[in-house]
């Protein structure tokens, strides 16, 4: 007699969620403003770049934040922005705690325009100061970046039961 076990629990489901942050302090001001949290898409690029670190962790970790003004929907194949301006920025790193201690990787960023006003509309965090992977990408409702305005992005991804 062969009994078939439903093996799977709720524990060997996992995945991951990014979610990004948007803040804003004008030119003129000493105060920031909190424009909106939404979630986004993490590609493919960056799922395999996290199975290689599971693995080895020879792959370098993700440390640079890029913004764009590219409107062109995100999708699981991208591996960049569709219009990067400015150049790509060193994000502070740290970890937070959303369910389990140390769950969530976070990556704080921030842009400055010295030359001229942007309308900011996609964000992605990268592994180098150029090229490739990427590990997410958002599209979002154009920011207006003006000439010594600073904008900075908070994009956290945890690691969670689905």
């Amino acid at each position: 007699m062969i009994i078939e076990q439903d093996l799977t629990t709720k524990h060997e489901v996992s995945g991951l969620r990014g979610m990004l942050e948007a803040r804003i302090k004008r030119a003129n001001s000493s105060r920031w403003k909190r424009l909106w949290k939404i979630p986004n898409k993490i590609v493919n690029a960056g799922l395999k770049h996290m199975a290689y670190l599971l693995m080895s962790g020879t792959p370098l970790h993700f440390k640079y934040g890029e913004i764009g003004v590219g409107t062109t929907a995100a999708t699981a194949s991208d591996t960049c922005l569709g219009t990067p301006i400015l150049s790509r920025t060193a994000s502070v790193l740290s970890t937070d705690t959303t369910a389990v201690d140390g769950d969530t990787a976070k990556f704080v960023t921030t842009f400055t325009s010295d030359t001229t006003s942007y309308a900011v509309t996609e964000y992605a965090t990268f592994e180098s100061s150029v090229g490739e992977p990427a590990l997410n990408r958002v599209v979002f409702a154009a920011i207006t970046l003006n000439l010594d305005d600073i904008l900075e992005f908070t994009y956290t991804c945890q690691a969670q039961e689905a």
